[in-house]
């Protein structure tokens, strides 16, 4: 049995890591290796559950996102911190049953969003409580980080200026992320890049300048094949 890996897409939403995960999935099957794509977000499990029982309730308030008015616990900052915890728990479950496990059975795990993305949500939340440097976020960077595993895991960071993410929300007809979200996501990337640096292997492309199909082979290579 072929051993597990993990091939981590790094990157904000619209950079290019789900076209560059299709063009994967055919080429790795090809040299018989089992694959899976897997995203692992915020608002998971019970995070999601426990929100949507305050909705019902009656309790939430109204947040604009992507112009448009969105239910949300973000007013009640005690619910919020509640919501985000119970996240960081999901998101460990959901780690191990989706990527953990099948590393195990011998999958190459293409993860277009895992765990960075989650830390990336819970400090961008704290940001709005205020407290940055909160418990909450100490304690998911310390859990969420020891997911990523430093053996068989390969880190491909996709990026492209906000205007050209603007330019494909558009074209795809999805909501845009906010920019100082990004702004969020790109501080955190680069800092699990130097924490990772010199321990697994790591490609960095920009989506604006090249053409995945010509990074190809630069990915194979770096999975081993």
């Amino acid at each position: 049995m072929k051993k597990g890996r993990l091939i981590y897409l790094l990157g904000p939403e619209g950079a290019g890591k789900t076209a560059l995960a299709n063009l994967l999935v055919p080429l790795l099957e090809e040299k018989a290796f089992k694959v899976k794509i897997v995203s692992i977000y915020s608002n998971h499990l019970l995070s999601y559950l426990f929100q949507i029982l305050l909705f019902r309730l009656g309790i939430y308030g109204l947040e604009r996102r992507s112009g448009e008015l969105v239910k949300s616990i973000a007013p009640y900052g005690k619910l919020l911190k509640l919501s985000l915890y119970l996240d960081l728990i999901s998101v460990v479950i959901l780690s191990l049953f989706k990527v953990f496990l099948f590393m195990c059975l011998g999958y190459v795990v293409i993860a277009e969003r895992y765990v960075v993305d989650t830390l990336s949500n819970i400090i961008y939340r704290e940001k709005w409580l205020g407290k940055e440097r909160s418990k909450l976020v100490k304690t998911s960077l310390a859990i969420l980080l020891r997911l990523i595993p430093q053996k068989d895991t390969i880190i491909i960071q996709l990026d492209c200026p906000y205007n050209v993410l603007l330019m494909r929300y558009m074209k795809r007809k999805s909501s845009a992320e906010r920019a100082d979200y990004i702004g969020t996501q790109r501080i955190v990337n680069e800092y699990v890049r130097s924490l990772f640096k010199g321990k697994v292997p790591m490609l960095c492309i920009r989506t604006d300048e090249v053409n995945l199909h010509r990074e190809l082979d630069a990915v194979l290579d770096l999975v081993g094949i």
